[in-house]
């Protein structure tokens, strides 16, 4: 292995040999007729070149990356936060730690300092909306989120072990954040029904009711009822193909002939069409519209759109599915998140207990 500073034109090169294979990598150094200019120029490439050295022996060896490891948690974070969605908690984590310590270096963080991270976690205010009022008391960030920014933490130093940065993930010691369970509501049929049979007014007010119940139905989130077009699904297979807003994992959801009645059309959609037109397009908050619709018919339930995807696993586990096939259906990583849709209908319950053998005392 060999590394080695080259002039080719004017220009300065790293000559890098290592496992019989031989590259060249630019420097963006250039040589000309400035004797001291080179001379800084020559320098700069030496220093470059040692330290690309360092890094191959370490590669080689199979060592830490030291050099690597003196890049800031920050910038470490938003090379990884590359190509992710805004709303990704890798991504998110940015503000976060912008807002703790934004010059910790990576080699330098230990479970003090993710201990103090936790903490600070526990004091970030929500962001102000732009009408808050000046003397409205900022509101803390939910215990939800603080557990999904920390386990994201987690996430980008587990990475940082894997390209070697440090030898190992400081936050294994340190307990994760607990988030409270809470009741989830969902619609059951007869409440569906009622609701199905409720008005809304206006042109986005039937398009809302008919997106909402399609997606009690389906399954799907906002995000891809925003996002579905008419080339995602087959009416002759009577089925939706597509890859999920948030997750990026591909779903096939069988639809009813009571949801392909819900989207059925006399016209002949091109494929880039959105399905839900109006829906897609509207800057209203439309969970508001929700509520009020909800108190219309009489359902004193909190409901907004995840209230629906909540509605459609339920109603599928009441209806004798098991819990892998909604799983699959919704799109979850794994069973454990359905099951806590599981956990809310006491049908289900009832069905398992019912299921006990009867035992006679004499």
């Amino acid at each position: 292995m060999g590394v080695n500073v080259r002039e080719k034109k004017g220009h300065l090169y790293l000559d890098i040999y290592q496992n019989g294979r031989r590259n060249w990598e630019a420097l963006g150094l250039s040589i000309g007729p400035d004797r001291e200019g080179n001379r800084e120029a020559r320098r700069i490439a030496e220093a470059i070149r040692q330290k690309r050295e360092q890094q191959l022996v370490e590669q080689q060896n199979g060592l830490l990356n030291t050099i690597e490891g003196k890049k800031t948690l920050l910038a470490y974070v938003k090379e990884q936060a590359e190509g992710r969605g805004t709303g990704e908690h890798i991504y998110r984590l940015i503000k976060y730690i912008e807002g703790y310590d934004s010059g910790i270096q990576v080699k330098a963080i230990t479970p003090q300092w993710i201990d103090g991270f936790k903490k600070h976690l526990a004091t970030c205010p929500v962001p102000q909306r732009t009408n808050a009022k000046e003397n409205e008391n900022p509101r803390i960030i939910s215990k939800r989120t603080q557990s999904h920014m920390f386990k994201a933490l987690g996430q980008v130093l587990a990475l940082a072990v894997r390209d070697r940065l440090i030898s190992h993930d400081p936050s294994e010691t340190i307990k994760g954040i607990t988030v409270p369970e809470k009741i989830m509501d969902y619609l059951d049929e007869t409440e569906l029904q009622i609701l199905a049979a409720t008005p809304l007014k206006g042109d986005l007010g039937l398009e809302i009711k008919r997106a909402f119940v399609f997606a009690c139905l389906t399954g799907l989130r906002i995000s891809d009822l925003r996002s579905l077009t008419w080339g995602q699904v087959s009416r002759t297979k009577q089925q939706i193909q597509k890859i999920q807003e948030k997750t990026g994992r591909i779903v096939f959801v069988p639809l009813t002939d009571a949801a392909m009645e819900i989207i059925k059309t006399p016209d002949i959609a091109h494929h880039d069409m959105p399905v839900f037109p109006l829906l897609a397009e509207t800057g209203t908050d439309t969970n508001k519209t929700l509520l009020k619709w909800a108190t219309a018919a009489g359902i004193t339930k909190k409901i907004g759109w995840h209230t629906a995807r909540r509605t459609n696993a339920t109603l599928l586990l009441e209806g004798g599915a098991d819990v892998a096939t909604v799983s699959r259906l919704l799109g979850h990583s794994g069973v454990q998140v359905t099951m806590k849709y599981a956990q809310s209908t006491d049908k289900v319950k009832k069905q398992a207990v019912n299921g006990l053998p009867k035992i006679e005392i004499e």
